[in-house]
C-alpha cells in the first residue's frame, strides 16, 4: 500500500502512532469515517487528541486512503473498494448476529467475524469504529 512513495514523501510520517504498541492506543486516538453505501469519494479520519504523532498518523492515513498524485489516487481507489467490500460483509454479519437467538451462531460471529484478524491494514480499526460510533 505504501509502495507508491506516500510514506517517504514527508519526514514527519516517521513520527506516527504504532498500532502494534498498546500504549499508542490508536483505536482511541483516531476516528475512521467511511460511507459504504455509495461510491467512496474520500475516507475521513479525525484526530481525537492533539498530539503531533496522532496528527501525523491522521495525515499519513488520509494520504494513503485518498491519494495526492494521480498514481496515489488510483491506488487509493483500489484500497477503498476493498475496504468498502469488507465493511459491507461486516455489516451483514452484525445484522445476522442481531437477528439470531442461537448461542452457537452468536459465538460463531465473535470467533469468525469480529475477532478475526486480517492482513488488510486497519481493517480491525474500521470495524471497531463501526461498533463504537454506531451505538
Amino acid at each position: 500500500m505504501l509502495r507508491n512513495g506516500t510514506k517517504l514523501a514527508r519526514p514527519e510520517y516517521d513520527n506516527i502512532l504504532n498500532c502494534t504498541i498498546k500504549e499508542d492506543d490508536v483505536e482511541n486516538k483516531l476516528k475512521y469515517i467511511f460511507n459504504v453505501d455509495e461510491y467512496i469519494e474520500e475516507v475521513i479520519i479525525k484526530a481525537l487528541d492533539n498530539s503531533v504523532r496522532t496528527n501525523n498518523t491522521k495525515e499519513l492515513l488520509l494520504a494513503v486512503y485518498n491519494g495526492k498524485t494521480s498514481h496515489q489516487k488510483h491506488d487509493a481507489n483500489i484500497l477503498k473498494t476493498k475496504l468498502r467490500d469488507e465493511i459491507k460483509i461486516f455489516y451483514d454479519s452484525i445484522i445476522n448476529y442481531q437477528i439470531t437467538d442461537d448461542k452457537d451462531e452468536k459465538e460463531y460471529f465473535f470467533e469468525n467475524e469480529f475477532s478475526r484478524r486480517s492482513n488488510f491494514i486497519f481493517r480491525q480499526t474500521f470495524r471497531m469504529d463501526i461498533i463504537r460510533f454506531s451505538r
